[in-house]
This record gives C-alpha cells, structure tokens and sequence, in this order.
C-alpha cells in the first residue's frame, strides 16, 4: 500500500506548501547542476506561481495530508511545438526521491496529456542524467531541441525529450 496519493489541486490547495516542494527539491536536486548563486538566490514567494496552473496540477499527498510533490502540465508553452502538450515541471521532496511519488504524479499527468495530445515534450536540465534516465523509462526520447535561459548568474541549458501519445 503506497504511503500517499494523487490528488488535482483546487482552489483550496495551499498553494505555498506548493511552492516550498520546488524551493526544497530545487536547493537539493540541482546542487552542482547550476550555478550556487543562482540556486541561493532564489526565492519561493516570487520565484513560483503555481496558483496559477490550479486545474493542469496533481499534487502528491502523504497520509499525514502533507503535500511531497506537485507535476503541472498542459499546452505547449514553446512555439516550435504548437500542437504539442508539455509537462511543465515535476518535483517530489528530496525524503520522498526515488519511492514511486514522481512516477505515479508523471503517470497521471501524462494520461491527460495523451488524451488531448499526439505529442507531449518537456525540458531537463542538460546536466540532470538521473531525470533523463526517468523521463527516458517513460518512453521520452532526447532530441535536437534545445533552449537556454540567461540568468545573471549564468546560463540554464536545457534538452527537449519529446514521446509519443
């Protein structure tokens, strides 16, 4: 029996609580992936805005109602995939890595994808192997596709995987 489930967020969710999963799993997962001045300057008042994805979310939550780890997903967000559905992030708290959380948040996410889309895609960190290798079991594929964000501190690369509904 899993120590946790799957739920859609509504209006209602504690959408603060949201935000520190990506402010924890961001501190920890991506140490040594980017830069550390751009890691401790973030800020999780302003840096997420997961409120505003409150009907393409799943939370993931444990049986003490505490929220472990969030997926948003929805239409591309990239114009050179218009046609596409993208899952935008997913993050599970570092104590609950490598339980079942993350598959079972990407696993719900991508059956409502598959619903609407032929195509879904997302962007991974050029660096971040362990989440290519999980997007990888789930049928996504590397492609040529790449994007680059500037930050003050450094740029961001990141690889475009793309599966097939």
């Amino acid at each position: 029996m899993k120590d946790y489930v799957i739920k859609r967020t509504y209006g209602a969710t504690d959408f603060d609580v949201v935000k520190d999963v990506y402010y924890q799993t961001w501190k920890t997962s991506y140490r040594g992936m980017i830069p550390q001045e751009y890691l401790d300057s973030l800020d999780k008042t302003i840096t997420w805005h997961p409120e505003k994805l409150v009907g393409s979310t799943y939370i993931a939550v444990s049986q003490q109602n505490k929220i472990i780890g969030v997926c948003t997903y929805g239409q591309s967000r990239d114009e050179r995939f218009p046609n596409m559905g993208e899952v935008y992030s997913i993050y599970v708290l570092p104590e609950w890595q490598s339980g079942g959380v993350g598959q079972s948040l990407l696993a719900r996410s991508l059956h409502k994808l598959k619903a609407q889309y032929d195509q879904i895609y997302l962007a991974v960190l050029e660096k971040n192997e362990p989440a290519q290798k999980f997007y990888e079991s789930f049928g996504f594929s590397q492609t040529e596709y790449t994007t680059t964000t500037e930050t003050s501190y450094g740029n961001l690369h990141e690889v475009i995987y793309m599966t097939k509904a």
